[in-house]
């Protein structure tokens, strides 16, 4: 059976934010293609059948090889030259240099319309995968490269680094949160930004911020209504 989720569009392709990925749940190589045409007739051995798969696959294998277009029930297959050359009057040799024959494959389009015509599939949840995760925090210095040891003056710059981390800045349960190690209390949400992308975000303190480590979560509200938060181990220390 097929599964399919939807998933952030990163594809390039496109104008909307999601797009839908499918996967099967299952393979079929040569045993399994045996046994079902078996059972589909009766008169049919595995013996029988497992030959006539080889023989086939000599065949084609052996038509390619001579310049034929082979077409099969599903697919039509060709071999193509490919390569390039200096002048006009250089030859194709295959093999040499970036010169070579590939396998080109060209559904059948009747054969198409049938296989999708009646699909066993089944939809999956996306929500948790859409979740947002942290997996580094930078101070970024004042020649503009980053440090692992996230020293940072109140009014410069961090940067957190992840996946899924765009969010609603206009939603105050929503974005990126510090809070004084030892007083939770004293938690802090970030409104300054030079950067918000979904892989990166490059955040400006506060420059009431009081000195001492924070921890570092962000917070997002997913499609089912809730809010996930994504924590990380790595911490900033904020001096005067």
């Amino acid at each position: 059976m097929i599964s399919v989720k939807t998933v952030a569009n990163n594809t390039g392709h496109g104008k909307t934010g999601f797009c839908f990925l499918s996967t099967s749940d299952t393979d079929a190589g040569i045993e399994e293609i045996v046994k079902e045409m078996v059972r589909y007739n009766s008169t049919l051995t595995e013996a029988d059948t497992r030959a006539a798969l080889s023989v086939l696959d000599a065949v084609v294998e052996r038509l390619l090889q001579e310049g034929c277009k082979v077409r099969l029930p599903w697919v039509d297959l060709q071999l193509a030259a490919h390569g390039t050359a200096e002048s006009i009057s250089e030859k194709f040799y295959n093999n040499r240099g970036d010169n070579r024959f590939v396998l080109k494959a060209l559904v059948n389009k009747k054969f198409e319309a049938k296989a999708v015509e009646k699909v066993f599939y089944k939809t999956k949840s996306s929500v948790a995968e859409m979740d947002p995760s942290i997996f580094q925090v930078f101070s970024i210095t004042k020649d503009a490269s980053y440090s692992g040891e996230r020293v940072v003056k109140a009014g410069m710059c961090f940067r957190i680094y992840g996946k899924n981390l765009g969010f609603d800045f206009e939603d105050e349960k929503q974005g990126v949160f510090l809070a004084l190690k030892g007083d939770r209390k004293k938690a802090v949400r970030i409104t300054s930004f030079i950067r918000r992308t979904q892989r990166t975000i490059d955040a400006i303190l506060p420059q009431n911020m009081e000195k001492g480590v924070y921890t570092v979560s962000f917070v997002k509200k997913n499609g089912e209504g809730s809010y996930p938060v994504a924590n990380t181990t790595d911490e900033i220390e904020v001096i005067e």
